[in-house]
């Protein structure tokens, strides 16, 4: 995690991203790692939208 905080220190959306993922549990099966990847992406997305439209 320090690495890719190092690498983004100047990008506060990017160490945010970084920093939700991270508070993410960790699943042992293919199955839940899948989908809560495919939850992470759909909700960093919608985020990422709200904050245009304000």
């Amino acid at each position: 995690m320090s690495k890719m905080m190092h690498i983004a220190e100047q990008n506060k959306l990017t160490q945010a991203l970084i920093i939700a993922a991270y508070e993410i549990n960790r699943f042992s099966t293919e199955e839940y790692q899948t989908r809560v990847i495919e939850e992470f992406r759909d909700d960093a997305h919608l985020q990422c939208v709200k904050a245009l439209h304000k």
